[in-house]
């Protein structure tokens, strides 16, 4: 779970293209298969359905998104590493949460391990400085995918504090740790200077003290399907409109906004989705096509500020729900959003909705979801939804130092 930045660091198994974070997965693949964990004991049998169904109805429509790519290597690698992968790691920690005694435990050490190793990832980015653009960026080179990784793993974290009781059984050294871990990641998220971030760390904080004040399961069908629908409506409307209506960054230079590049990827990505929307056009495609087909028939690439932002960001068109229908087709669409409504009706805590929240508000304006490490998070966080409820945290089993061996 630290590792999940590890993706960067690509190599190659003869002439198979792989990654550090790939590598430890399919060791740890490994090590469950050698200690036999494969004797797998579902300890609720409607989650654990409800879990199969999804991920294979995900990884079937990633099937199809290799059948309809006209690139099938790319899309080939994409299925793995965004898709496969990030499953692979969910049907592990199913099995690891079945066979053990103190799911309790088990998830603080899983979070742990992604606050240290997001915590790593905030300071070296600190320490490296703001970019040319005055804005953080560290190894990922980008701001907004750096605060894409930080703010769901911020967020999960900190929720995990709040609901052990403020990590009243934990030694001081450790709460002490904990709790400058999260303003590392929080001081890094402002350094990043995404409005995107920003706005989704307030709205899923007030989404927390609604939950918290009416705990209603309705209430969570309703927020979650509210923020799916404007996602999935918003780029037609802005489109419509004619124009982008909220902040953006300006570069000066390029006498070009960040909205205004948001804006064309969102115009062609709706003219695409149009001429194929039960289909949509493969996994990864978008990329290609804009760069090869669409962008040089664009009245807008004839001024270079355009041209040089095009470059840089045209892997996605930076709204979840027009990528994942791009990629996977309307089909894909309809499963991620009941996917989502049936994580507001599992019986996870407030805090899988409040990070959701966050993930949600985010893929208005970018795409959360199609990375390793993001991907791998977005799985992380279904198997919370389905499994926190399970988790008694006023402990009725001793001390929570004692079992994880701090005294």
């Amino acid at each position: 779970m630290a590792l999940l930045p590890t993706y960067l660091w690509r190599g190659q198994i003869g002439s198979l293209p792989t990654t550090w974070l790939e590598l430890a997965l399919y060791c740890l693949v490994l090590v469950f298969i050698v200690k036999g964990f494969w004797r797998f004991r579902p300890f609720n049998r409607l989650n654990y359905f409800i879990w199969l169904v999804f991920a294979a109805g995900w990884l079937l429509l990633g099937v199809w998104g290799v059948i309809v790519s006209t690139d099938t290597r790319l899309a080939l690698g994409i299925f793995k590493g965004w898709l496969l992968d990030p499953l692979l790691w969910g049907g592990l920690a199913w099995v690891a949460l079945s066979v053990t005694d103190n799911r309790r435990v088990w998830w603080h050490r899983a979070i742990s391990a992604l606050l240290a190793g997001a915590t790593v990832t905030a300071v070296s980015a600190i320490w490296q400085g703001l970019g040319i653009v005055g804005r953080l960026g560290g190894w990922y080179n980008s701001p907004n995918v750096l605060a894409m990784y930080l703010l769901p793993v911020g967020l999960l974290s900190w929720g995990w504090f709040t609901l052990d009781k403020q990590g009243k059984l934990w030694p001081i050294w450790f709460k002490f740790g904990w709790v400058s871990a999260l303003f590392i990641l929080l001081w890094a998220i402002i350094l990043t200077g995404s409005y995107t971030a920003l706005i989704s760390l307030i709205i899923s904080l007030a989404v927390w003290y609604i939950l918290q004040r009416w705990p209603i399961k309705e209430w969570r069908v309703i927020l979650i399907v509210v923020l799916c629908l404007t996602g999935i409506v918003l780029p037609w409307l802005v489109v419509n409109k004619g124009s982008w209506p909220w902040l953006s960054h300006n570069n000066s230079d390029y006498a070009v906004s960040s909205g205004e590049v948001r804006y064309v990827f969102w115009r062609e990505a709706e003219r695409v989705i149009v001429i194929n929307p039960w289909s949509g056009i493969g996994l990864g495609q978008w990329q290609p096509l804009f760069s090869r087909v669409i962008q040089p028939t664009l009245r807008e690439n004839h001024q270079p500020g355009f041209a040089i932002e095009f470059h840089y960001a045209s892997l996605f068109p930076h709204n979840l729900w027009l990528t994942v229908w791009l990629f996977q087709g309307l089909m894909g669409v309809a499963v991620l959003l009941v996917w989502l409504v049936a994580l507001a009706l599992a019986d996870g805590s407030e805090v899988i909705i409040t990070v959701l929240s966050a993930w949600l508000v985010y893929g208005l304006t970018d795409t959360p979801l199609y990375k390793n490490d993001l991907a791998l998070l977005f799985v992380v966080l279904t198997v919370a939804g389905f499994t926190f409820g399970t988790i008694n945290h006023q402990s009725a089993t001793g001390k929570l130092s004692e079992k994880i061996g701090y005294e």
